[in-house]
């Protein structure tokens, strides 16, 4: 992925995640990022397409997790201390895209 796409995607979750994704277009985002909208859309056509490459990061992270705790939990065992940092991690990633979240709920 282009520095550029990354960039856009960052600030795209950073404003998802303030304002929801109700509020946030192009314009906005191509605003914070003193880009125009024309050359954010050549990147990303509109902010669905951003959810979605953002919705699909959240899936890489969520199976990088489970991978990483899978072979943890072969070498240490489960336990509750395994458990309950698996847990909080979990809800660490679900944090960093709470607008998903919450626009599911809406």
């Amino acid at each position: 992925m282009s520095k550029t796409k990354e960039r856009i995607l960052e600030k795209a979750l950073e404003l998802l995640n303030e304002q929801g994704v109700a509020q946030v277009s192009i314009r906005s985002i191509g605003d914070q990022l003193n880009m125009s909208p024309g050359n954010l859309s050549y990147h990303y056509a509109n902010v669905d397409v951003i959810v979605e490459a953002l919705y699909f990061r959240l899936v890489e992270e969520l199976d990088a997790l489970i991978a990483e705790s899978m072979q943890l939990a072969q070498v240490q065992g489960i336990d509750l201390p395994f458990t309950y940092h698996s847990i909080e991690r979990t809800f660490a990633i679900f944090q960093s895209y709470k607008f998903l979240m919450l626009d599911f709920a809406d």
